[in-house]
């Protein structure tokens, strides 16, 4: 069982926490081929780590223990987690439970138990987040030509916002082979352009972009490929187009000027989500096969997902 070194000068609970979680870091790696690794993939995941680790090591520090989570015991972490299931979401004390036994050598191979949250969860968005093809168009005029065109993108192609750096011809970079792609999921789209993006967990997937769209594209290919790095991830960008925050920024900033409110850069996903869904039901399929179909498009092949942009 791994333990820390000893220190004789205790460390910041903020530094400790990104050493930590920086151990664990195996960001735009493929998810599936380190099932075994114990890594971090994600993120946001790495994000909500590192908050949880330096929360505890402030905890533990409050109770003298000036090395926080070193040398944190079994013991200390059950208290710190039963002391957090009275203030916390069921969905965040898992996560925080998932962060100490991911995160801590000593906690290697240990399973800490399971504590039941007191506080209800949070009540899910009812409201659609998704945009009409008519507002989307008036919000590009208001972007920059970059941004604007990357706002068509994620509407037609169902992009995240960050997905947009990592756009390339199929041929050159293909879906992942680790996945049962249905054959079905891009019916009507024949004649499009194949094109992939890298998303989640490094998950390739494909996508299909109108003729005219592909062409504008490619009249944007960079000769020499640029390293964008955002959120500590490193890109290689093929094409000269807007993405990740920048661009999210840039949409929902328009969309207020325009509409006066925003859903933010996913709304234009959720707007694909929903025309793909009705286009599939409207060629005969039910409910949970169009639902199957629109969470392959979107790369995330889970049917409680699919539900949220259905709204």
């Amino acid at each position: 069982m791994g333990r820390f070194r000893k220190h004789a000068k205790p460390e910041d609970p903020k530094v400790q926490a990104r050493r930590l979680v920086s151990k664990k870091l195996a960001l735009g790696m493929a998810r599936h081929t380190n099932k075994d690794k114990n890594l971090i993939h994600s993120v946001r995941t790495a994000g909500a780590y590192r908050e949880t680790l330096e929360r505890t090591a402030r905890w533990m520090q409050a109770r003298g223990h000036v090395d926080g989570c070193r040398n944190m015991s079994a013991e200390d972490a059950e208290a710190y987690l039963t002391e957090r299931a009275a203030s916390v979401t069921q969905k965040t004390l898992n996560q925080e439970r998932q962060a100490l036994q991911k995160c801590l050598p000593q906690f290697d191979g240990v399973q800490l138990p399971r504590r039941k949250a007191t506080k209800p969860p949070t009540p899910l968005a009812t409201d659609s987040r998704a945009y009409t093809r008519e507002q989307i168009e008036r919000i590009g005029i208001r972007q920059r030509a970059d941004n604007a065109f990357s706002t068509h993108l994620v509407a037609s192609t169902g992009m995240r916002g960050i997905e947009l750096y990592t756009i390339r011809r199929l041929n050159e970079q293909r879906s992942s082979s680790h996945r049962q792609w249905s054959p079905e999921r891009f019916a009507g789209r024949e004649g499009w352009a194949p094109y992939s993006v890298i998303g989640k967990g490094g998950l390739v997937r494909e996508i299909r972009l109108p003729p005219e769209m592909a062409r504008e594209l490619e009249a944007r290919r960079r000769e020499t490929p640029r390293t964008v790095i955002e959120r500590e991830v490193r890109y290689e960008q093929h094409y000269d187009i807007a993405g990740g925050k920048s661009w999210a920024t840039s949409f929902s900033e328009a969309s207020r000027r325009e509409l006066d409110w925003t859903t933010g850069g996913h709304g234009p996903r959720h707007t694909y989500a929903q025309e793909r869904f009705d286009y599939h039901q409207g060629r005969g399929l039910d409910y949970e096969e169009a639902r199957e179909l629109v969470s392959q498009e979107m790369g995330h092949f889970r049917g409680s997902i699919t539900e949220v942009y259905l709204r």
